[in-house]
């Protein structure tokens, strides 16, 4: 019984930390797509070096992303950037529509993206996902 509790935690935690690792780097790399409502009515270098960061950022992003998914499979299995990767996706939908909306999803939301669900199903299924590569074998 403690095992199982112990495995179901370790999982949880798991979980967790590698949400906040997925989603803050698929952030960064999808905002990196998107110019920032707020910088429609700048002048036209301001809106340039905009742009530049904006590469400098996906760019960066990219490698980011890269060595992450490469140290999951090679400190511990493809089950794990398996699971980064269906975290990663379900980001994209609500993070595309948060961008075009300038602010944050919230639950009393009507105009949810169109993935919502698919979404929400990727996040939760990435749950078994997470404790077959920890301790399915």
């Amino acid at each position: 019984m403690i095992n199982i509790v112990t495995q179901v935690a370790v999982t949880l935690v798991a979980s967790l930390i590698l949400m906040l690792a997925s989603t803050n780097l698929i952030g960064m790399l999808v905002r990196g797509f998107f110019t920032a409502p707020e910088m429609e009515n700048v002048h036209d270098a301001i809106k340039n070096e905009y742009v530049k960061g904006q590469r400098a950022t996906n760019i960066i992003a990219l490698v980011l992303i890269i060595i992450f998914l490469g140290a999951l499979y090679h400190f511990w299995n493809i089950g794990l950037v398996i699971a980064a990767l269906m975290l990663m996706a379900s980001r994209v939908p609500d993070l595309i529509w948060e961008i075009r909306n300038g602010r944050k999803l919230e639950m009393s939301d009507m105009a949810r993206p169109k993935f919502h669900l698919l979404s929400m199903v990727l996040s939760w299924a990435s749950l078994p996902v997470v404790w077959y590569a920890l301790y399915g074998r």
